[in-house]
């Protein structure tokens, strides 16, 4: 457990994976942390306080663990770009979650059982330089929707990296692209 408001307008803080140790999500948390755009709640949180994320106009996405039974008043108050809630329960576990007044924003997103969801497989495939030589990429596998997944490619020499390409579009040009998984992916 954590002091209230120990982050309030922490205005630099744009992603947050909360760790284990904390089961209770206190009053003001986040208060007005207007950049924060991503957040993941670790399992063993059971309560969000009052307006643990009030205020934080940019929070597009949050994963809530299962263990969440209570959502107190203006958890989510102002977060007017929350577009995307991953549960790590079923839809009936979801619905008797406790959910406290002035939270519209959380009650508007989409809500994404991941309990009720098959696994998403992202793919990573080094292209050849026609020659049979292929630099190694990594970070394919099994993901939740929802997830945030690494994938690389490990600069060796004699290769060129140009970039993660996903449908032919260019996503990044980093050895390392970080993404939400909304899907299998192809890189």
């Amino acid at each position: 457990r954590s002091d209230s408001y120990v982050f309030e307008n922490c205005t630099s803080l744009t992603e947050i994976t909360l760790p284990g140790s904390i089961g209770f999500l206190v009053e003001g948390l986040f208060f007005n942390c207007t950049s924060l755009t991503d957040v993941t709640i670790s399992d063993s949180t059971t309560a969000h306080g009052p307006s643990v994320f009030e205020g934080c106009e940019s929070l597009a996405r949050v994963t809530i663990p299962d263990s969440v039974t209570n959502i107190y008043v203006r958890a989510f108050e102002g977060c007017s770009a929350l577009s995307d809630v991953y549960y790590t329960g079923s839809q009936t576990k979801w619905e008797s979650v406790t959910i406290g007044n002035n939270n519209e924003a959380l009650q508007q997103a989409t809500i994404h059982y991941l309990a009720d969801t098959p696994p998403c497989i992202v793919s990573v495939t080094s292209i050849g330089d026609g020659m049979g030589s292929i630099a190694p990429v990594y970070g394919g596998g099994s993901y939740c929707l929802g997830d945030r997944v690494t994938v690389g490619a490990t600069n060796i020499s004699g290769f060129t990296f140009l970039g993660w390409y996903i449908d032919n579009t260019e996503v990044s040009t980093e050895l390392e692209y970080t993404f939400t998984v909304q899907g299998d992916t192809e890189l």
